[in-house]
């Protein structure tokens, strides 16, 4: 069983932010939450809102957590940092291309979110080698989102048909096929 945990906000790949304490009690009921569930190891992203959720999530643990490069948030480009109505206001035509074309955004020849599936099967690769049953895997919206859609076979034009929320909980199940069972 491999469970996860996102945080999220449209600060991209930023790591200017740091949880807020509405994040950090979400982090606590979350942790509270898994407290019967004993993992064999954490993976996080090592943008500090993950980094600092990971951490309150594995307190007290004996293992460390691993920090993935792979399991870090998109980067935005010029969209990172901003809020959306500045987004909406600088940028209309990449913002809604970002929000209702998520599959066509590009930047400089970029598309992100097909860059972003070959980020998720680095990260699977990553977590699925590493022994062990129960895996605890705390990450961003838009990676979340990746990793649910590449492990249920779906492709990038899916990308906004999973939609995830701040402090919530996934678990994946993997059958004895290896397929993955959300």
């Amino acid at each position: 069983m491999i469970t996860s945990l996102l945080q999220a906000c449209m600060q991209g790949s930023s790591n200017l932010s740091v949880l807020t304490e509405i994040g950090v009690r979400q982090a606590e009921r979350c942790r509270e939450a898994l407290r019967n569930i004993s993992f064999d190891r954490c993976f996080s992203s090592p943008i500090s809102r993950a980094k600092t959720t990971a951490e309150v999530l594995w307190l007290g643990r004996d293992e460390p957590l691993v920090f993935l490069d792979s399991l870090k948030k998109a980067h935005l480009f010029f969209l990172d940092s901003l809020k959306n109505v500045e987004a909406r206001q600088k940028y209309p035509k990449e913002y809604t291309t970002w929000r209702e074309n998520p599959a066509n955004f590009e930047v400089n020849g970029v598309y992100l979110v097909r860059k972003l599936w070959g980020t998720a099967r680095e990260a699977w690769r990553e977590i699925l080698s590493t022994p062990g049953k129960n895996l605890l895997v705390v990450t961003h919206k838009s990676i979340l989102r990746v990793l649910i859609c590449t492990a249920l076979g779906l492709g990038p034009e899916r990308f906004r048909a999973i939609d995830v929320n701040n402090g919530g909980i996934s678990v994946f199940v993997l059958n004895k096929q290896g397929e993955a069972m959300l």
